[in-house]
């Protein structure tokens, strides 16, 4: 269960002593939580509240969006600085987006430029809104999972279990050690295709059609086994409040084989691509972030290991079944786009032998794999969390005095975001821009709630 611990005083006081999690505007009260080594620490805030964002990044967008979004009224506005292009005649800004792809989000770019490097880069997201917070507060809650599961297809289940974790804690219903198991190989095999797909899209920065190709064929096979545990290419429809909706059959031997088979062919593509030295050669000291800014902007998942930080949620607190199987945390000092490449393919083999260590132990363990939790209590509240494939994903639910639920979640990428668009700044060339957005690997969607 998620630990949430009630603190006093000023937000601004914490920093360097925890890290800024969320802004949650729920029903008209705010709360700001931070994280601290082993829980969650919630901060009750009156508004108006002190704007912080520009002395604290990671504050920025979540005090815009809960401005322009719930009508959050702060008490001073910081001074953003004089625009580049009034002080430098030389640069010139040019826009990019918001519709970029079939596959994308609508998310706006303002590159400034005077030439090869990158002086800065704007983002604009906020251009639609889906109404998916509200949504949870009007449906029952067996039907929370599958409305969270929406938020965007490539973090069904790790969004689905921080809003179902989130509701176990606040009704004090506790899955059973079987489910927990099985959740463990659902959130493994979304990590595993999440990262294939990275290294998909990466190979194709750098020009490697064969690479891009053999990076989305190992994807689809995880994909077709995640189809045939769960009748879902995107596991969804899984994970309830309280454990699984129901149960799927073991792992047969043939299923067993064939992910053996791929993490063999994975671990030989990541040998394969990490000694192509024209791919070492393009992410190598590109798009850096210091374990410093990685502090500032409170970096979450494989970016924020990449940059030295030794964060993962599965450890530290640690939820579920993860304690019990173990596993390691691979950090890297770099925190440029190499970096991250390399944790995630140490990440690959971790999850891969979590699902068979998963697998091995459900056949040990007994049991339901649903606990039915009951309503949720007037005046309760409570933080549901995940390790997605990007990281840190969170769910707040206040429960007001009539019953009446409020719900504020808070995908990883929303970190990731203003991240990418430092590490622009800091570092990095025109030719080199959509390889280090591949290389935090974020997510439109989560600006869409």
């Amino acid at each position: 269960m998620s630990t949430l611990i009630p603190m006093a005083g000023d937000l601004a006081a914490w920093r360097g002593r925890a890290r800024f999690a969320q802004l949650a505007v729920l029903g008209g009260e705010v709360r700001q939580v931070l994280y601290r080594e082993g829980g969650y620490l919630v901060l009750r805030a009156e508004p108006p509240l002190p704007r912080l964002g520009e002395s604290w990044p990671a504050l920025y967008w979540a005090e815009l969006e809960a401005e322009r979004w719930y009508g959050l009224a702060f008490s001073a506005q910081e001074g953003q600085g004089r625009d580049l292009l009034d002080s430098n005649p030389q640069l010139f800004a040019f826009p990019y987006g918001p519709v970029r792809e079939t596959q994308s989000e609508a998310i706006f770019h303002r590159i400034v430029s005077g030439g090869e490097r990158i002086a800065a880069v704007e983002l604009r997201p906020f251009l639609k809104r889906r109404g998916v917070e509200r949504r949870l507060g009007e449906i029952p809650l067996a039907w929370l999972p599958r409305v969270a599961e929406r938020l965007a297809a490539l973090s069904s289940v790790a969004d689905s279990l921080a809003v179902a974790r989130a509701a176990e804690a606040a009704t004090g219903a506790v899955p059973p050690p079987r489910a927990e198991l099985w959740r463990v190989v659902f959130a493994e095999l979304e990590r595993l295709y999440n990262h294939l797909d990275y290294f998909a899209r990466q190979a194709a920065t750098a020009t490697l059609r064969v690479g891009e190709a053999q990076a989305a064929t190992l994807k689809e096979g995880v994909q077709r086994l995640a189809e045939q545990l769960s009748a879902s290419r995107f596991l969804r429809g899984l994970v309830a409040v309280g454990g699984l909706v129901a149960e799927p059959p073991l792992p047969s031997g043939s299923w067993l084989a064939e992910l053996d088979a791929l993490q063999r062919r994975a671990a030989a593509y990541l040998d394969r691509l990490l000694a192509t030295e024209l791919f070492v050669d393009r992410l190598e000291r590109s798009g850096a972030v210091s374990r410093q800014g990685a502090l500032d902007f409170c970096l979450v998942g494989p970016s924020a290991r990449a940059s030295g930080l030794g964060q993962d949620l599965r450890v530290d607190p640690g939820y579920g079944a993860y304690p019990e199987l173990g596993l390691g945390v691979p950090i890297h000092e770099e925190g440029d786009a190499l970096a991250r490449c390399r944790v995630r393919a140490e990440e690959l083999r971790i999850s891969f032998d979590l699902i068979q260590r998963a697998v091995s132990a459900l056949r040990r363990v007994g049991g339901p794999v649903h606990n039915p939790p009951g309503p949720l209590p007037p005046g309760s509240e409570a933080l549901g969390y995940a390790e997605g494939p990007r990281g840190e994903t969170l769910a707040y639910l206040r429960c007001d005095a009539s019953g009446q639920p409020h719900w504020a979640l808070r995908p990883a990428s929303q970190l990731l975001w203003p991240a990418f668009a430092q590490g622009m700044r800091m570092s990095s060339s025109q030719m080199d821009y959509i390889i280090n957005q591949v290389s935090f690997h974020p997510l439109q969607a989560a600006w869409d709630r």
